[in-house]
């Protein structure tokens, strides 16, 4: 990188150098922590929540999932928000996030 400053006439120029450290990008990892279904990864950005056949009346089913960063040690940091469907808070019900 070269920086420049201009004074009237007279011209400065100096070259810096810059050193950077990258480390690993956040690798989200869906899981399930407890209760009923099956949580299956189709691939990198893709899962599927199963919840099996349910008989009408059968009575409430719950679930909890989680999400982990799972990349390698000095990883950036993993944040965000759950953005559910609005036909899955209508169909199920009141769907909790935290």
């Amino acid at each position: 990188m070269t920086a420049s400053i201009a004074l009237g006439s007279l011209r400065v120029s100096q070259t810096v150098n810059i050193t950077a450290q990258v480390n690993h990008f956040t690798d989200a990892q869906i899981e399930q922590l407890m209760g009923d279904g099956v949580l299956n990864k189709n691939s990198a950005t893709s899962y599927t929540f199963d919840l099996g056949t349910v008989a009408q009346g059968q009575g409430e089913l719950a679930a909890e999932l989680g999400v982990t960063n799972d990349a390698l040690a000095q990883a950036d940091d993993l944040s965000g928000d759950f953005d559910l469907d609005a036909n899955v808070r209508k169909e199920f019900g009141v769907l909790e996030t935290k």
